[in-house]
């Protein structure tokens, strides 16, 4: 706050390996109300994933801070990847999304119906809050961002044309919180 006047309220930490109570408790110390992050144990993302509960309110160190001390707690569906076969970008063996219906490479129904299974098994997972969050990208991802953004702009308005009970768009972590 000192040094650049605004106090960051999500933290996005996706690619350490391994957590301590310690994070979430310094991140709740310096301010911050939510916390993303991509890597946790395969067993605790197992059970976590059958009970919904790919986001808690973690309070580190309850035994002695109480509830004074807590953090919401995002843990990504599919690490801090794009789903599979949605890697838009140059290096990437995923086509991108063709949506002009006179081309022989024209892909729009079938690439928006896949990504509708995507979402309905993510949303299995989660507790229904109306609201996933999708990661787009991955490492060494958007080399060509015009590749990418140009595919997610016609996913969104592909699959918005065809969905009435979901809608896709644009977001951060903040937006989604």
């Amino acid at each position: 706050m000192e040094e650049f006047g605004v106090r960051p309220h999500v933290a996005w930490h996706i690619d350490p390996f391994g957590h301590s109570a310690s994070a979430p408790r310094l991140f709740a110390d310096m301010g911050i109300d939510a916390w993303f992050f991509a890597r946790l144990d395969w067993q605790d993302k197992d059970r976590r994933l059958a009970a919904q509960e790919m986001e808690w309110v973690w309070r580190p160190f309850y035994d002695h801070f109480g509830t004074d001390k807590q953090i919401f707690t995002h843990a990504l569906y599919q690490h801090y990847s794009a789903p599979s076969g949605f890697n838009f970008d140059t290096y990437s063996n995923d086509d991108p999304i063709v949506d002009n219906p006179n081309l022989t490479t024209y892909n729009l129904d079938e690439r928006v119906a896949a990504f509708r299974d995507y979402l309905v098994h993510q949303a299995d997972h989660y507790k229904d809050t109306g609201h996933l969050f999708v990661v787009m990208g991955d490492d060494f991802q958007y080399s060509n961002a015009k590749i990418n953004f140009d595919s997610m702009d016609k996913l969104i308005k592909g699959f918005n044309a065809r969905y009435g009970d979901m809608q896709l768009k644009y977001s951060t972590p903040s937006e989604y919180l």
